[in-house]
């Protein structure tokens, strides 16, 4: 291939992935903890969370136009621990979705936004003398949120989303939060 060619073909792959990295953007959010109960196995008796952590939401997009995007993301949800009666238990739950997001500017700082796509919920719950039980299940994801563009690239966000549910024979999680978070456009 001709010097020139190949400098041509470098400068039109350099401006196509430019040009597609222009309608990428990402982001990074936590929130409420959601729903959590563990029935028990002895008693019967449903409790609450002993200790949780926070939730930790990733995504990242792709613009189509100025209204309408794709998006995926990854959410460490409920992870928790369960006592009762000298029993314990801890559960780590989480969420991975796919969905379009339309986007309608308010002002030129502030746009709301809505979601709707399909998440896998996964539940892994460990009891006393490491019994574990896993589940898994297809939901319909839905949020609805409003942002504020700090700079061009830079947006804090807030939202309600719910990815679903999903239970064992014994725990079962909501995951329905509010959560914040910052998104960054390229």
């Amino acid at each position: 291939m001709h010097r020139y060619a190949k400098g041509a073909l470098a400068l039109v792959l350099t401006l196509s992935t430019s040009a597609a990295l222009a309608q990428a953007y990402g982001g990074i959010a936590t929130g409420s903890r959601g729903s959590q109960h563990w029935r028990d196995p002895v008693s019967g008796v449903s409790v609450g969370p002993s200790e949780r952590k926070s939730p930790v939401i990733v995504h990242a997009g792709w613009r189509i136009d100025e209204h309408w995007a794709v998006e995926a993301g990854h959410a460490r949800l409920m992870d928790a621990d369960f006592a009762h009666d000298g029993r314990s238990s801890s559960a780590e739950s989480g969420a991975s979705y796919v969905a379009a997001r339309w986007r309608r500017p308010l002002s030129e700082s502030v746009a709301w936004y809505a979601k709707a796509g399909v998440a896998r919920n996964t539940l892994e719950v460990t009891e006393t003398g490491n019994a574990t039980e896993k589940a898994h299940k297809v939901r319909p994801m839905a949020a609805l949120g409003v942002e504020y563009a700090f700079t061009p690239h830079v947006a804090a966000t807030a939202e309600v989303a719910s990815y679903g549910k999903v239970a064992t024979r014994r725990s079962h999680m909501s995951h329905s939060l509010l959560q914040l978070g910052l998104r960054f456009d390229y």
